[in-house]
């Protein structure tokens, strides 16, 4: 029998001895098998095969899932203070918002008198803003319109050209709900939030808005809701919509967000724009003219606007919004008469195409 050959570590093909038993100056590494791999693939033959196993696949989540998203350009926000909130104030510690929304260092939030603050410490439950100028130069809207006579929601206020609009809405976070209502903060698949979004529905279409509602639900609520909630925002792009309203319901003290409307208790709106998105001009854009026309008929219904980190989706349509209605501590028939109120802001700023 030919003696077979010795491999230039020792060791004969086929052997099955460890690669850990080669002597450190004699192991070869290659590009495709650096030193830490082969080291790492070695220790998992040590293991049981059913803990290697879930080794493998924990490793592999940690380098697909990231480079799945970032496939897709999207780029969802961070991770939401689940059930927790944090405190917005100035630099005197005067409130400006409270939310569940992350938080962070560079984002902005436009107030009731169009301020704007940018926000410049994070901290566990409280964040620290500065104002940064004050908008001076937000167009006239009347100037735009053709005020046929004030609602009831009847004819509002008709821009020129306009015949039809379709309105798409949708939940991200389905699950999300008013504990005074609702008994408990969540309740998978279908929350609260989505008879929020139906108040919503019913009130446009009793202006003649065409109104898609998809209720598809995204739990888990995790970090990957926005990228499974994408994929219901992008189907519904076959409907050509107008406006695009994800709908939510914040998180803190009932006080920070219940108002009166028209002598009646409701709960105020925040517009929630993401900054990071190609089309932050012209969701901006869209948040600014229903601040504007909602400050002039029911002054105490829209927050702010907050510039988050993220894109919220908002990359798919340059008429995607995020609307955060009321906080779990909220009733939520008062988050519903907030729907009504805010149709009737959407009809004045865009028309009323069916009356």
């Amino acid at each position: 029998m030919l003696e077979r050959r010795r491999r230039s570590n020792g060791f004969y093909p086929g052997d099955r001895r460890s690669f850990r038993a080669i002597p450190e100056d004699r192991r070869r590494y290659t590009p495709d098998y650096p030193k830490h791999i082969i080291l790492s693939m070695d220790r998992a033959k040590e293991l049981d095969p059913r803990r290697a196993l879930l080794a493998v696949l924990l490793i592999g989540a940690t380098v697909l899932v990231p480079f799945a998203l970032s496939a897709t350009g999207h780029l969802g926000p961070a991770r939401e203070l689940a059930g927790r909130y944090r405190m917005v104030t100035d630099a005197d510690g005067m409130l400006l918002f409270c939310t569940g929304l992350p938080v962070t260092v560079g984002d902005q939030f436009i107030g009731h008198s169009n301020e704007i603050y940018s926000i410049t410490r994070v901290e566990r439950e409280r964040a620290t803003a500065v104002p940064v100028m004050v908008e001076r130069n937000v167009p006239d809207l009347e100037q735009q319109l053709v005020v046929i006579e004030d609602p009831p929601l009847g004819r509002a206020a008709m821009p020129l050209g306009v015949l039809s609009r379709t309105v798409v809405i949708y939940h991200t976070h389905t699950d999300e709900s008013y504990e005074p209502t609702d008994g408990r903060p969540f309740i998978t698949a279908r929350g609260g939030v989505v008879a929020v979004g139906d108040s919503l529905r019913r009130a446009l279409e009793g202006v003649g808005y065409i109104v898609v509602h998809d209720q598809t639900p995204h739990h888990p609520h995790d970090a990957l809701a926005y990228a499974r909630s994408r994929r219901t925002a992008t189907s519904n792009l076959k409907h050509k919509p107008y406006l695009m309203f994800d709908i939510h319901r914040d998180s803190g003290p009932a006080e920070t967000y219940v108002v009166r409307v028209e002598g009646e208790p409701a709960s105020q709106v925040l517009l929630v724009v993401g900054r990071q998105n190609p089309l932050l001009t012209a969701n901006l854009s869209l948040a600014r003219k229903i601040k504007s026309v909602a400050d002039a008929a029911y002054p105490a219904l829209v927050k702010g606007i907050f510039l988050a980190m993220g894109d919220y989706n908002q990359d798919l349509d340059p008429g995607a919004l995020l609307l955060e209605v009321g906080t779990e501590k909220v009733p939520r028939e008062m988050c519903e008469r907030s729907m009504g109120f805010f149709a009737r802001v959407i009809a004045r700023a865009f028309g009323a195409p069916g009356v």
